[in-house]
């Protein structure tokens, strides 16, 4: 069992890189808002508006691509600099955009800004804090969730004042630029990775590693699906307004939000496996619900419970998988994003293709029978060899 983790102790580089980590995590969570907004004032269509999510994780599948080399190039310090320097930029973009050309560009920068740096934060943070290092992911993760949350709030109260939604964004662009001088390495961060291990726990790592990418894309596949199309299940399956349904299918981020902070504790108590593992049978559980109710309390209660048991599994699942890594760490968490960064731009829009021809339950259940992957996936890999 680790010790416990709290934001007071986390050191000065951990806490640069929660601030950097939440600032993107806002502007991430804020593209739907600002692109429904740009829609409102420049009319826009929706297939206009949605395209920014396209360009978006198109920006992930960029930087897993260039991540490697990039830390070839450059120290990561300075990487994470230049990072920080993208998001200000993305937010300072999106916040003077009027034209496509630019809300897009500064949404396809965005991305690969902010996946760049989860991507060199992840195996730096993990191979820094060692066993405590699921419980600062967790922690740093759950604060990134919590400012995310904030986006729609913040922009909708900016929007509704008299100095609009715009000036908003380049508060936040100061503010990341902020980061940018801050959160020198420690020697721990500058550590070079050392492994060695024998041919058969080299297997073992290898298998253990597909399974625990398996369960983070798989994970992914149901985040990012259910955040798309809540609303239009709570308007369709239990006949709210549309605006209504907006509001009703926050449930769904408020259950993901409560868990990762659950989870910076449950993670000292338990082995994460075993948390993520029920996690994801939790999540199954309440897209059976979204899938079957009729009324407004199951569907909102299969929305909670989705968003309970699938929160944890980004910040735990490329914990296992990073520590699992054999070719090295800052490739592995690369390979990750890239695959992350496909998995995010492909699976909503099959899936969605599908509800538009049998209708929104399957697709549902379909995320179900994803879930039960990703559990079978987390047990298969670091539960069943325990025993």
């Amino acid at each position: 069992m680790t010790t416990g983790t709290s934001l007071r102790g986390l050191g000065r580089p951990t806490a640069v890189a929660l601030v950097q980590l939440s600032t993107y995590c806002w502007l991430l969570y804020a593209i739907g808002p600002i692109t429904l907004l740009l829609r409102t004032e420049q009319g826009w269509s929706r297939a206009l508006a949605g395209s920014h999510a396209t360009a978006m994780a198109m920006g992930f599948i960029l930087a897993g691509a260039i991540t490697t080399r990039a830390l070839n190039a450059t120290s990561e310090v300075t990487l994470r600099r230049i990072c920080m320097g993208g998001v200000a930029l993305a937010l300072v973009g999106l916040g003077a955009a009027h034209r496509p050309w630019l809300s897009l560009t500064s949404a396809t920068l965005a991305g690969t800004s902010g996946a760049l740096l989860v991507n060199v934060l992840n195996p730096s943070l993990i191979r820094m804090h060692g066993p405590r290092a699921n419980s600062v992911m967790t922690l740093i993760n759950a604060a990134g969730a919590t400012a995310g949350s904030l986006a729609p709030l913040m922009l909708g109260a900016a929007a509704a004042s008299r100095f609009g939604w715009r000036p908003l964004m380049w508060v936040l662009a100061v503010a990341a630029l902020a980061t940018v001088r801050s959160g020198r390495p420690d020697a721990a961060d500058a550590a070079p990775e050392q492994v060695t291990t024998s041919e058969a726990s080299e297997v073992a790592s290898r298998s253990r590693f597909r399974l625990a990418v398996t369960a983070l894309f798989t994970g992914l596949v149901v985040e990012f699906t259910t955040s798309i199309f809540a609303a239009d299940a709570v308007r369709t399956q239990a006949g709210f307004s549309t605006a209504d349904a907006a509001t009703a299918a926050s449930v769904f981020i408020i259950g993901f939000a409560i868990s990762r902070w659950l989870a910076t504790v449950l993670v000292n108590r338990f082995d994460p496996a075993r948390v993520m593992a029920t996690g994801y049978g939790v999540a199954g559980v309440g897209l059976v619900l979204v899938a079957t109710a009729t009324g407004a309390f199951g569907m909102l209660a299969g929305l909670f419970l989705t968003g309970l048991g699938i929160g944890p599994s980004y910040p735990i699942m490329i914990t296992l998988a990073l520590r699992s890594a054999v070719s090295g760490s800052y490739r592995a968490s690369a390979r990750i994003g890239l695959g992350s960064g496909a998995v995010i731009a492909v699976a909503p829009f099959l899936l969605g293709a599908l509800s538009d021809s049998v209708g929104l339950a399957p697709l549902f259940l379909t995320l179900c029978g994803t879930a039960v992957v990703a559990t079978l996936s987390v047990w298969r890999g670091f539960l069943y060899a325990s025993h």
